[in-house]
């Protein structure tokens, strides 16, 4: 899945509505809650870090979506914060002969179940928390590989008179992704480089 959860007693996010303005989500408070609770994850995790950069320089911004599960015994909300992929170029911020990552089709799927039906086997579902965040993210094509996002509109770094933070001679203060994150195009190559490896010694093949 990859988003942090926040878990809430059933019917409580009844009136929350998911189309929301980001400057009303900020407001929110049961929002509010979700969105510290996954910014300070990907920083936990090492997904980002802040750092100055040369203004100038390229950012990628962050974009922030928002979705409410109702189910019997709870309320889920929860807020993912991707990366705007469509601010990326070809051959400069990803190459585009190698970002596809591999999928099984249905019937794969249709056949594997029924194989384990057929046998007696067990299965399992394993859902990984900020899956893609796991990963090391694809480098740009360029002469400095890192990717910059822009801080989160209204999540900005400020000093005590809440004026943003600036460095010398306009520098301006961003993220390095440390991490891959959602958005990019080369997000699910990198999951999957990652974890691939990770379940086949898991199952011992």
């Amino acid at each position: 899945d990859g988003s942090r959860k926040v878990d809430y007693p059933p019917g409580a996010l009844q009136h929350l509505n998911t189309e929301m303005p980001w400057s009303q989500m900020l407001k929110h408070p049961i929002v509010q809650n979700a969105i510290d609770k996954e910014v300070q994850g990907m920083f936990e995790n090492g997904t980002v870090q802040y750092t100055i950069v040369p203004r100038g320089t390229k950012l990628l911004s962050q974009v922030p979506g928002h979705k409410v599960k109702h189910q019997i015994n709870k309320d889920t909300t929860k807020i993912r914060v991707s990366a705007n992929g469509k601010q990326e170029v070809a051959d400069v911020d990803f190459d585009p002969m190698n970002i596809s990552a591999r999928v099984a089709t249905k019937d794969a799927g249709r056949v594997l179940f029924s194989l384990c039906a057929t046998e007696g086997m067990e299965t399992a579902m394993v859902d990984a928390d900020a899956a893609f965040q796991q990963a090391d993210p694809g480098k740009r094509l360029t002469a400095d590989e890192r990717v910059f996002l822009r801080q989160l509109r209204g999540l900005e770094l400020r000093d005590s008179q809440g004026r943003r933070i600036v460095g010398r001679n306009g520098d301006i203060v961003a993220l390095v992704l440390l991490k891959e994150i959602y958005g990019r195009h080369c997000a699910a190559k990198s999951w999957q480089e990652f974890s691939v490896p990770k379940l086949i010694m898991a199952v011992d093949l």
